[in-house]
């Protein structure tokens, strides 16, 4: 599943900020066990049988970033660029995030 999100993502510098963002996702929404690509499988898997999970986990990791806005710690630019990786995942594993 790896090779098959960043497969478009020509440079090593992009891909590699990609798996770091989706690192410190999955730290944030407690996947903890495993390689990268198999703390993406449990995510996937775990938003096929729940719907609300992605969502969920989603919604609270934006939170988490607009307190760090409010606090100064990041820019907003910042969290457009931790939300990409897990946008494409989403839409790769076929994750509908309609509500």
């Amino acid at each position: 599943m790896l090779h098959f999100v960043y497969k478009d993502k020509r440079s090593d510098r992009t891909r590699d900020k990609y798996r770091c963002r989706l690192v410190i996702f999955f730290d944030f929404i407690s996947v903890l066990a495993g390689s990268l690509e198999e703390r993406m499988n449990y995510f996937i898997q775990r938003s096929i049988d729940n719907l609300n999970f992605a969502f969920n986990s989603i919604f609270k990791f934006v939170l988490h970033q607009k307190s760090r806005i409010q606090n100064k710690e990041i820019v907003v630019a910042n969290l457009h660029n931790y939300l990409r990786p897990i946008k494409l995942l989403c839409e790769m594993s076929e994750i509908s995030m309609k509500r």
